[in-house]
């Protein structure tokens, strides 16, 4: 297993790529204008747990899509400040669990 953690800023969304099984937005992470996808084209390694404490806004598309499927934690019970937004509500994840606002 692989975990790769943002904790800048991507105005052009983020594809997860290669063997990240796991993808950790911390709380200074922020992506925004397309969304965070994983593509099993691009190379992803299959379905991926994304972990989001930070910010997901897309403009045009999914806030999270997952083609080869996973999970979603956004926030936690006591963190609700962990928001995904995209006017595209679409998902292959399996799981998903929330504290902030989706």
């Amino acid at each position: 297993m692989t975990t790769k953690t943002l904790v800048a800023k991507y105005a052009a969304g983020y594809a997860v790529k290669n063997s990240v099984t796991v993808l950790s937005i911390a709380t200074t992470g922020y992506v925004e204008n397309q969304t965070v996808a994983s593509y099993p084209a691009l190379g992803a390694a299959g379905s991926c747990a994304v972990i989001n404490d930070g910010r997901v806004k897309a403009e045009a598309n999914s806030g999270i899509y997952l083609q080869a499927g996973g999970s979603v934690t956004n926030g936690t019970g006591s963190d609700t400040s962990a928001p995904i937004t995209g006017p595209v509500p679409r998902t292959a994840a399996k799981t998903f669990s929330w504290g902030g606002d989706v």
